[in-house]
């Protein structure tokens, strides 16, 4: 995800040279020399006195005893009311078969009926909490099968809007647990499902949500249902749909997996623009990172919150960034990376954000050295590094800041700009081809599931041979920066 962070849209970045050979004694920006000094200094009794701190919790109420397998959510839209019309039907596996009651997160939704097994029983739903106290008997590893008949006009997670162009449309924005203003769930990155989207709506409209698109069916002369199934697990606040008046363009083969833009017509002519070298990068993060995630990746302008925002197989980008002429490449790139960091590999635990935005805009810039040279790498960090200098005069806190419970604070440079720098600093204390390894060894390990930063701390060690608990301990649970003096 990115925020409007700078007065041009672009995101704020923060990053080091990426060559091991670079020496401390270049003329690089400063930061990025207190950034590499410390490296030096892994061998400090110290440092390795330092114990590893535990997982941190973000304080969302989750539930053990049930796994959600799977949402399949049928929405119909209006354009005469901003009401919505849901059945949502939720396959949950019983891990504790003592436990007889869940709870979904729904917020400001009028709850008609809930069913189990096709039996209508009784709930209760109170404060955006909808209680349900199963009535069948299961044993552990069964299947409980719940559906949740419900209607209202979203507040939030899903937007009904009017775009710039004075256009009608509708882009679920979910991040960071706004996905329960539309659709009842488990809200939070931690249990991952499958889902299936059949959106009914006016026939003007085309739909884009995650995953591969079945097949349409036009009910009559007025709405049309679009069936979209994405068959990897994913969080909910990358659970999407949109449905506005678009432009579509394929982008051609990559050999990897379909590539197309989604724009407003009127906007059409700077779709190549902007969303142009998206093949490129999906072809270079293969490359380096491993197999690209999904079954197809649209790139979707759209009338949302965010500058950007990583929804698996389907990114929305802010309809300002797409209606100008200037670049998004990085933009492009960060959202692309996200597909495998934070969509693919999710963190499991809010307080772990940086394992998401850290990556991606570490990745990010990797592209940009990668497809512009060093010179455009280096012009990118004269441009960022300023912003986490500023951030951390008035915010001394560590990446991992467990007293923040406010999700959106979360947003802020650490786990954005110093995460991006720690990771490069732990390449130049690995090495490249050893950071590499141990990336490619961390997405394949926790690909389609869930991790926190003692996962990738126990791939790097294990990848590397070194034990890198004083790295992880001083870097992600400690605050501040090394100053040279």
């Amino acid at each position: 995800m990115l925020t409007s962070i700078r007065d041009d849209g672009k995101p704020s970045t923060v990053l080091i040279f990426t060559s091991r050979q670079t020496s401390i004694l270049s003329p690089i920006p400063f930061i990025a020399m207190c950034f590499l000094h410390i490296c030096l200094l892994h061998t400090c009794p110290l440092l390795l006195a330092f114990p590893l701190p535990l997982a941190a919790d973000d304080g969302y109420p989750r539930q053990p005893a049930f796994d959600i397998q799977h949402y399949r959510l049928q929405i119909s839209i209006s354009d005469t009311t901003d009401v919505i019309d849901g059945k949502a039907d939720v396959q949950v596996r019983v891990v504790d078969s003592s436990v007889r009651r869940i709870v979904f997160d729904l917020k400001d939704m009028w709850v008609s009926e809930v069913r189990e097994a096709g039996d209508s029983v009784a709930f209760s739903h109170l404060e955006g909490r909808l209680a349900i106290d199963l009535q069948k008997a299961y044993e552990r590893g069964a299947q409980a099968n719940i559906t949740i008949l419900y209607r209202g006009a979203p507040q939030e997670g899903l937007i009904i809007s009017t775009n710039q162009h004075g256009r009608r449309t509708f882009f679920a924005d979910n991040w960071p647990d706004r996905a329960s203003f539309w659709f009842p769930s488990i809200d939070h990155p931690s249990d991952k499902a499958t889902v299936e989207l059949t959106i009914t709506a006016p026939q003007k409209y085309e739909v884009i949500a995650n995953g591969r698109l079945l097949l349409t069916r036009d009910n009559d002369a007025t709405t049309r249902t679009w069936y979209w199934a994405e068959s990897v697990p994913i969080p909910t606040y990358c659970t999407v749909f949109g449905a506005a008046d678009f432009s579509i363009t394929d982008l051609p083969s990559n050999g990897i997996t379909t590539v197309s833009y989604h724009v407003y017509p009127e906007d059409s002519a700077r779709g190549q623009i902007n969303f142009g070298r998206a093949n490129k990068i999906v072809e270079y993060f293969t490359k380096v990172i491993g197999p690209y995630p999904y079954e197809k990746l649209a790139l979707v302008q759209s009338t949302t919150r965010y500058g950007g925002m990583e929804n698996a197989s389907a990114i929305f980008f802010a309809e300002q960034s797409v209606a100008g002429d200037r670049n998004i490449d990085g933009t492009v790139a960060h959202e692309i990376a996200h597909q495998w960091f934070g969509d693919s590999v999710t963190e499991s635990d809010w307080h772990h954000l940086w394992l998401s935005e850290g990556f991606s805009t570490y990745f990010q810039m990797l592209f940009i050295e990668h497809a512009d040279g060093r010179d455009a790498f280096r012009a990118e960090v004269l441009r960022n590094k300023d912003n986490y200098l500023e951030f951390t005069e008035n915010n001394r806190r560590p990446i991992i800041d467990t007293t923040i419970f406010d999700y959106p604070r979360l947003l802020n440079a650490n786990n954005y700009l110093k995460a991006a720098l720690v990771l490069h600093a732990l390449r130049n204390q690995v090495g490249d081809a050893a950071f590499f390894r141990g990336v490619r060894e961390y997405y394949i390990a926790y690909r389609d599931a869930n991790a926190l930063t003692a996962d990738f701390q126990k791939v790097m060690e294990t990848v590397t041979g070194q034990p890198l608990g004083w790295f992880f301990d001083q870097w992600f649970w400690r605050s501040g920066h090394p100053e040279l003096v």
